[in-house]
């Protein structure tokens, strides 16, 4: 059967009369600290996005939960900022594509043929050097046809191509399945060919350093056939998960506790947003609050639970979990969700854990690199997982407060007794942990002390690879490893759960 396109043309003839590349998408560039601060609140506006789905809220739900709630920031909206759609010369022929939505990331389309794209993703703001992450939407394709995707400046290959990983895909009308890996013919090279450099995402935000973008680029290709007519289909390069599904997951958290709750204590801002919410029932004392404030004027939320009975107890026992440091690896946050869940149900391990320990979550460390699409890095373009020594109060914020917060916890004759941060890995498989002090290895008991959580948890689980874990200090991870009291004795990184192939025999 031989491709068309909506004239009638056949795939071939297409591609024959294209005598050279045309750009058919461009994307809207702030370049001043308040343009994109305005248009990080803009995206928030945009909840009909597959990225904010969670199980039991889809996106017509979500637009009206949020719309009906206090606002999530004290910034002011504005309307949509300018799109780059630039004109096409065979119209209904070329594909249409979109990232200007949350987690959104393609600086622009070129077309080869009406049936092949390069593509170019934005780098993280005020980091020339960052170009991993990749989430855009795609319509006016036909029903069967096979469009080849090149996503041509991306600054790392991923290993995970060999072990069967794929680009995201959903489907609006096949939304009811979700997000899948339908994607097929999937390489990565290096680039070698001459690419159409636009520098990087640089933001004027009066923190910035010098960014020198570097040459090297790798090329990854994908294929994809698609199943409906006028469908609007998501690609990305690992499954999303945004700050609005955050706040729905919340809010749903939230509701079901109000269903049981005994007591109440709301703090409510002059222009009715919640500062603090604290619910408590029978079996759970629940806290959320702002940590601080973002750049961009998103508040960063901070989740206490444990039980009623440990909450009046004058000495406590805390374990801090914070996930998404790095805004592009979404399987912290896929991981944060799944904790958070299990400390507010029922199940009797999750409720001798609550008399036990009060828990402190921090489920988005970096809304702000999230809701604008980068791959690790902050608005300011500051890698929040590198900071710990010295960080700043302006530019660094999210780990400046948790570290003050870590020290009232300390000063008030609390015990730290683990902390957690959730990650994803961009080279390992698996699921592993890193311990970062070193102080408590200058003993047997210490050295055993450091090695039994991760041993136990291997033993009981067999998603964790004690064989990965590590415990000593890396030349590459130094300035994470800091130590002092207030930096906590383990790193996880929840890595993309996959499994190795079976070598043949």
């Amino acid at each position: 059967m031989k491709m068309t396109d909506g004239d009638g043309q056949t795939k071939n003839s297409i591609s024959k009369s294209i005598s050279a590349p045309i750009i058919v998408y461009e994307c809207y560039q702030p370049t001043t600290y308040d343009e994109v601060k305005n248009y990080t609140q803009h995206l928030l506006e945009c909840t009909d996005s597959p990225a904010n789905y969670t199980k039991s809220i889809n996106s017509r739900t979500a637009s009206s939960s949020l719309n009906s709630g206090p606002k999530t920031s004290n910034a002011q909206y504005i309307a949509e900022p300018p799109r780059k759609l630039l004109a096409r010369p065979r119209t209904g022929s070329y594909l249409t594509f979109d990232s200007a939505f949350e987690c959104g990331n393609l600086e622009r389309a070129v077309a080869k043929s009406v049936f092949e794209y390069d593509l170019y993703v934005n780098s993280d703001t005020n980091d020339c050097n960052r170009r991993q992450w990749f989430y855009f939407s795609v319509g006016n394709a036909r029903k069967e046809a096979e469009v080849r995707f090149n996503v041509v400046n991306l600054t790392k290959c991923p290993p995970f191509l060999k072990e069967g990983m794929k680009p995201s895909v959903f489907s609006q009308k096949n939304k009811e399945i979700g997000w899948t890996n339908n994607t097929e013919q999937v390489q990565c090279s290096k680039n070698c060919g001459e690419l159409l450099s636009r520098g990087g995402r640089i933001i004027k935000v009066g923190m910035e350093e010098d960014c020198e973008e570097v040459a090297s680029n790798f090329v990854l290709s994908f294929t994809y056939k698609f199943k409906h007519d006028d469908d609007k289909v998501h690609f990305a390069f690992w499954k999303p998960y945004s700050y609005t599904r955050l706040q729905l997951f919340l809010r749903e958290s939230e509701a079901a506790l109000l269903d049981e709750a005994v007591k109440l204590d709301n703090q409510i801002s002059p222009n009715s947003e919640i500062l603090k919410q604290v619910i408590e029932t029978s079996f759970i004392c629940y806290k959320r609050e702002h940590l601080c404030f973002t750049l961009a004027c998103i508040p960063i939320d901070l989740i206490t639970i444990t039980s009623p009975e440990n909450s009046s107890k004058p000495k406590k026992s805390y374990v801090v979990v914070t996930a998404r440091a790095h805004a592009g690896e979404t399987a912290g946050s896929y991981k944060a969700e799944g904790f958070i869940q299990f400390l507010l149900g029922k199940d009797p391990t999750a409720s001798a854990l609550r008399e036990k320990h009060v828990f402190i979550v921090a489920p988005m460390l970096n809304p702000d690199g999230v809701v604008l699409g980068n791959a690790r890095c902050s608005l300011a373009g500051c890698d929040l997982n590198r900071c710990w020594k010295s960080p700043r109060r302006d530019s660094q914020a999210a780990v400046f407060c948790l570290k003050e917060r870590i020290r009232e916890i300390i000063d008030d004759g609390h015990e730290i007794a683990l902390y957690c941060d959730l990650h994803g890995h961009s080279q390992a498989l698996n699921s592993f942990l890193f311990a970062c002090n070193p102080k408590i290895e200058r003993d047997v008991a210490g050295w055993t002390q450091l090695r039994l959580f991760p041993r136990l948890f291997g033993k009981k689980s067999a998603i964790l690879k004690y064989s990965q874990c590590r415990f000593s200090i890396q030349h590459d991870l130094s300035l994470i490893h800091i130590s002092e009291p207030t930096r906590p004795l383990y790193i996880s990184y929840a890595v993309f759960c996959l499994k190795k192939k079976k070598k043949k025999k």
